[in-house]
């Protein structure tokens, strides 16, 4: 889950991933969060979109990037 600091609201729950989430790391310009975990996935997540980015479709307010190999 992703919180907002310091009011602790939830901002989304990312799911996509078969094990646990050992890291995570936002980009630069604050939009993207990537995770990985143990079986070596990526996966990128458009948590805060810019406002010039239309609207997401799916219920959770997310966007998955897809994943990545790290091997």
């Amino acid at each position: 889950m992703v919180w907002k600091y310091p009011s602790l609201a939830k901002v989304a729950t990312l799911t996509g991933h078969s094990m646990r989430v050992l890291y995570l790391a936002m980009s630069p310009d604050g939009q993207t969060i990537v995770t990985g975990v143990g079986d070596e996935t990526l996966r990128f997540w458009n948590v805060f979109p810019s406002m010039k980015t239309p609207t997401p479709v799916k219920d959770t307010g997310l966007w998955s990037l897809g994943h990545t190999q790290i091997r």
